[in-house]
């Protein structure tokens, strides 16, 4: 396609689902792109999910992220940047001049119109609530952990490697805790909890799934009928364990209270998953000295703040899904363009 801006070029940071979404954005509209990922794989997260379908799709995402993938590198316009990251951004002709380190630590100098910052997140860390047993429990895994066992195993396994018949999940670790200072809602757990316990079931019926929670959230447009099939396949307790300890047959033990009986509950399980949270990139208070971008209360990037040419993305301003990551980083490639077609 022909370029409309003949002497822009944007620099994305971050090859996660927004990032990726936002580059195909800018080149297809005919802008030349620089996309710079930190990481030594183009995907972000996203590109470690497994699909999730089982009978049917389940809608989580993880394809349109492995198809927005092949398109990048694909695409004549944009210029992947591998274990690349902006270490120095300042007020340049018709934009920016960027400073960009790359793997053999000589810095490339770029002359961009515009930047989008798609740079992510990063999982809770479950080591942070030890009561729960990550670490030190075994049998007690991270819902990343279970996406790359059932994507890799077929199914949820025991530490000995034989398949789990009795698995628990416990939601919002690490998500609306101000104890630890993370009041905030993830937003994806609940989907991504579930649609996980939905494939390996679907993999082995006489798994048995229990899920605590503090509430569920709406996955999606056919959240009622989702809804009603988990409630039928799984056990679901509106409580948080506050305890995981090693059984004596080495099997994780969880206790809670019942919230009907207010009785004190001790049930072993083959296997625990604790569905993690996200988190603000621990790069969010350097990049915001870069960009001149300040954080938000809780760490991540505030979109409202940002100075003219330089626009936010995705999880970088906190919890979202795929599909709405995906979303912002194509709306942030609009208001790019829009910004480069208004310069004088």
């Amino acid at each position: 396609m022909e370029n409309r801006f003949p002497d822009s070029q944007v620099l994305v940071l971050g090859g996660g689902a927004a990032g990726m979404a936002a580059a195909l954005a800018l080149a297809r509209a005919g802008v030349p792109v620089v996309l710079a990922e930190k990481s030594g794989l183009l995907g972000g997260h996203g590109i470690l999910y497994g699909c999730k379908a089982g009978a049917v799709c389940e809608k989580c995402g993880a394809c349109a992220v492995d198809q927005a993938r092949a398109k990048v590198l694909a695409e004549p316009g944009i210029r992947v940047l591998l274990s690349s990251r902006l270490s120095a951004l300042s007020p340049g002709p018709g934009g920016f001049t960027a400073l960009v380190e790359g793997p053999g630590g000589a810095p490339e100098t770029l002359a961009v119109g515009a930047v989008v910052a798609a740079t992510g997140f990063v999982p809770f860390d479950a080591a942070q609530k030890p009561l729960l047993g990550f670490g030190r429990v075994p049998g007690v895994v991270t819902g990343l952990d279970a996406e790359r066992m059932i994507r890799e195993k077929g199914g949820l396994a025991r530490p000995d490697g034989s398949p789990a018949k009795q698995a628990a999940f416990i939601q919002c670790v690490g998500s609306r805790d101000p104890h630890i200072g993370n009041p905030w809602c993830s937003r994806v757990c609940c989907a991504y909890a579930l649609r996980s316990a939905r494939k390996a079931r679907h993999r082995d019926p006489e798994l048995a799934v229990t899920v605590f929670y503090m509430d569920i959230q709406n996955v999606g447009k056919d959240f009622p009928s989702f809804y009603r099939a988990c409630r039928s396949d799984f056990r679901l307790v509106r409580n948080i364990p506050v305890d995981a300890a090693e059984g004596p047959d080495g099997r994780p033990v969880l206790a809670w209270t019942d919230p009907e009986t207010g009785g004190r509950v001790r049930e072993p399980f083959d296997l625990v998953v604790l569905s993690v949270g996200i988190a603000p990139n621990p790069d969010n208070p350097a990049l915001s000295g870069v960009l001149g971008l300040p954080l938000d209360e809780n760490g991540f990037l505030d979109p409202d703040r940002a100075a003219p040419g330089i626009f936010v993305a995705g999880t970088a301003a906190g919890p979202m899904g795929i599909a709405e990551s995906m979303a912002m980083g194509t709306a942030a490639a609009a208001r790019a363009l829009e910004f480069l077609g208004a310069r004088p």
